[in-house]
């Protein structure tokens, strides 16, 4: 099953944080997501706790490993009925949206899916309709996997600043310039420092993007209102495989799947 989790606080917003006017957060994420979430191994890592001191009070989660915008893997909903339900059932009163979507469907689009990025940008972004949408744009390496080429994923982040001209409410966190080369782990997912940085970069660009007591950010990019921490030390664990037998498999069309001992003493559960 996809996580689907609520978070909810009352405590006094972190002043010592720039804030933001998003009352609540309904976040849909991929495998990156779940080093963020259900996976986070330090408190820096876990988004939930980046929103709240950015002045958040309640965060909802719908998170699934290989998820795309439209194809389907294990059953799981993919990224735009996972956003569906979430807008079905979450009060829409002062809410934004953090889309943190498109890894996977840049790869499926390089293994030969007819669905083009602008297509599927624009699925999820009418679901969301006119609320306040940040997208964390895209990163790999060149150790990535076939389909998952850096090049991959910059034709994508073309589709989605070509999005901010049709979506006046919709704005891209550069997570790309945020993420040096060593937050990552296997040219995909994150370490867990690398994580931190991510999950703090997601809620300060959440504030930059749409700040409290004051209009909307002007352009389509921004960048988080407080730098992150360059990652440091020994890789983390990897955000986001899926199951396979005896075998971690990164997305639902591209057929790529390593050996579980390639990742040391690291399993694979269903998640």
């Amino acid at each position: 099953m996809a996580a689907v989790v609520a978070c909810t606080s009352d405590a006094t917003a972190d002043q010592q944080h720039p804030q933001t006017s998003c009352q609540s957060v309904l976040h849909v994420g991929d495998s990156l997501s779940l080093g963020i979430t259900d996976e986070a191994d330090s408190p820096g890592a876990d988004v939930a706790q980046q929103y709240e001191a950015a002045g958040v009070t309640t965060s909802f989660f719908d998170v699934a490993g290989g998820r795309s915008s439209v194809e389907t893997v294990d059953d799981k909903p993919n990224a735009v009925s996972a956003a569906q339900e979430l807008s079905r059932t979450h009060p829409a009163a002062g809410r934004c949206w953090v889309l943190q979507i498109g890894t996977n469907d840049a790869a499926n689009i390089s293994a030969g899916s007819q669905i083009d990025a602008t297509a599927r940008i624009d699925q999820l972004m009418q679901v969301v309709g006119g609320e306040p949408v940040l997208w964390p744009n895209l990163k790999t390496l060149a150790s990535a996997p076939t389909h998952y080429e850096p090049e991959k994923m910059v034709a994508y982040n073309g589709a989605l600043m070509e999005a901010c001209t049709r979506y006046p409410n919709l704005r891209i966190y550069d997570a790309a310039a945020d993420l040096p080369d060593t937050a990552f782990v296997d040219g995909i997912h994150h370490t867990g420092a690398g994580s931190e940085v991510f999950a703090g970069g997601i809620a300060g660009a959440l504030a930059s993007a749409y700040p409290a007591a004051s209009d909307p950010a002007p352009g389509c990019m921004v960048g988080p209102a407080v730098p992150s921490s360059s990652p440091e030390g020994s890789p983390g664990p990897i955000a986001a495989p899926l199951p396979g037998n005896g075998q971690i498999c990164f997305a639902p069309i591209v057929d790529f799947c390593l050996p579980t001992t390639a990742f040391g003493s690291s399993s694979a559960t269903d998640r």
